[in-house]
C-alpha cells in the first residue's frame, strides 16, 4: 500500500484513500473506482491500551459486515489486507470470494457491546 496504490506482486489491483482524521481506509477497484472494502479503525479514545481495539471491515458487494477486535493490527490496513490474502478472501487480482468471505466472517466475527 504505497500513494494510493494496492499492489499484489507488483502490478496495481486496487487503489485506496486512507482518511487519517477518521481512521478510515477505503478500498476501490482500479478502473471504476467502486469501492470494494471499508475498514473502519477505533482505538475507543485510548491509545496506550490495546485491549478495547477494533476493526469494522464492510465487504460493500455483499452487504456483510465483520467486527473484530482480533484482527486490529494498526490504523492503515497493509495487515489486515494481507491477512484477506492469506486466507483466500481476496485473489491477486483484487476480488473477493463470497464463500472464502463468509468463511471469514464466521471465523472472525464478534459481538461488541459498544460500537461507535
Amino acid at each position: 500500500m504505497k500513494k494510493g496504490k494496492i499492489l499484489i506482486d507488483k502490478v496495481n489491483v486496487l487503489d485506496f484513500d486512507f482518511q487519517v482524521m477518521f481512521a478510515e481506509t477505503h478500498v476501490y477497484r482500479t478502473n471504476t473506482k467502486e469501492e470494494v472494502l471499508f475498514l473502519k479503525f477505533n482505538n475507543n479514545g485510548t491509545k496506550e491500551f490495546k485491549g478495547d481495539d477494533y476493526v469494522k471491515i464492510y465487504f460493500n458487494q455483499f452487504d456483510v459486515l465483520v467486527v473484530s477486535k482480533e484482527l486490529f493490527f494498526g490504523f492503515k490496513g497493509e495487515m489486515l489486507l494481507k491477512k484477506l490474502l492469506l486466507d483466500g478472501v481476496m485473489n491477486s487480482t483484487g476480488t473477493i470470494d463470497q464463500e472464502e468471505m463468509l468463511v471469514f466472517s464466521r471465523k472472525y466475527h464478534q459481538e461488541l457491546l459498544r460500537l461507535d
